[in-house]
């Protein structure tokens, strides 16, 4: 009798085990598809992603709250934020003009600049980029400053002729730059390289800057690029859901697409930017918003696209894409992604004070 419990309970054990097997296996079917165009892969992604809301998992890690701790820990206003390989988090203030470094428990270490124009000092910053163990400085003052991660100063180069409004860094340390033409009948943002020493590569792309003559439209689409790995330059243009991966010789190898509903731009957005504005501003307003916001890219390939789209709470929606572009689920946030790496999210949010906070998320991918 004791035998054939023993053999009942092994056949139970091994069912379940076939069984969980089984459910392993059972993943989710992407029903989008690739095609070719020339030597360029595109994606075509459907409306709804390969998983649901809910799949990818945020766990709270930390938050540095800009209005305790030592004064000089303290965090005015949360511009840019990169993270080292030590995980060692640096954080433009863009309202003191510094940067101010934390270890990866939130300890503050130290701060990086002081507000100026001299050598080693910050004038209107914008961003941050991290190559190695050097901190990319972008100035509006047409600027480029470099920093030890330790907090020594290497050297500052103009960006000359060039209105530079974005800079960032390959891991080469080659400068990746929007500039804005400023030609009255065609004005556009192009997309440009150069080398370490700011010598002109080649010109990536570009695409339309707002035009006077045609009125302000303040909810047009506008351009944006990131560094992802292996130095590919991700850039879009969101008159429609489209991102274009170039290699980093310029090169476009990559389109992904997605199908989507636009959302429209509604009264009391119009009214907000009607009030804000003098009254001999043109305004050229259109109906509905860009394709997307902008995006990041962490060193697995992954995208998270900010859309327009809001929850129930008013928090908007990230579109996530795995590696190979396919649209793989979204997640609401009630801030902006400022960095993704090493399997952590960093994201600005604010209180109902309007006081900036940096706060990281573990991410959890369930079933990859």
């Amino acid at each position: 009798m004791k035998n054939s419990q023993k053999y009942s309970f092994l056949i139970f054990v091994i069912f379940l085990l076939l069984l969980a097997n089984c459910q392993s296996e059972k993943k989710a079917q992407w029903k989008g598809k690739i095609t070719k165009e020339g030597d360029v892969e595109v994606v075509h992604n459907p409306d709804l992603p390969l998983y649901p809301e809910g799949y990818l998992q945020l766990e709270e890690d930390f938050s540095l709250d800009g209005t305790s701790g030592s004064e000089e820990s303290l965090l005015a206003s949360i511009r840019s934020v990169v993270v080292d390989e030590g995980e060692n988090i640096y954080i433009l203030d863009s309202e003191e003009d510094v940067i101010k470094v934390f270890d990866k428990e939130g300890k503050y270490l130290r701060t990086i600049g002081a507000p100026g124009q001299g050598p080693g000092e910050l004038s209107s910053p914008t961003m941050l980029s991290l190559f190695g163990d050097t901190i990319l400085v972008h100035e509006a003052s047409r600027r480029l400053s470099f920093f030890k991660t330790n907090g020594e100063f290497i050297r500052s180069l103009s960006t000359k002729q060039h209105w530079v409004l974005q800079a960032r860094c390959d891991s080469q340390g080659n400068i990746i730059v929007v500039t804005g033409r400023l030609d009255p009948e065609n004005p556009a943002y192009e997309y440009l390289k150069f080398d370490p020493d700011f010598n002109f590569l080649f010109k990536l792309t570009e695409s339309p800057a707002p035009s006077p003559a045609k009125g302000f439209n303040p909810f047009m689409a506008v351009s944006y690029f990131v560094v992802g790995p292996g130095d590919q330059i991700i850039y879009g243009y969101p008159v429609d859901y489209t991102i274009q991966v170039y290699s980093p010789e310029g090169k476009l190898i990559r389109k992904i697409t997605r199908e989507y509903v636009p959302v429209e731009v509604s009264e009391e957005e119009k009214k907000e930017w009607e009030r804000e504005n003098p009254p001999d501003v043109k305004l050229a307003m259109s109906k509905y918003h860009s394709a997307y916001r902008r995006f990041k890219v962490d060193e697995d390939g992954h995208l998270y696209v900010e859309t327009w789209e809001k929850d129930e709470a008013g928090n908007y929606y990230y579109d996530v894409f795995d590696e190979e572009g396919r649209y793989l689920t979204r997640l609401s946030l009630k801030g902006v992604i400022l960095e993704v790496t090493k399997g952590k999210l960093y994201c600005r949010e604010e209180d109902e004070e309007g006081y900036h906070f940096l706060k990281r998320y573990r991410l959890v991918f369930p079933l990859e």
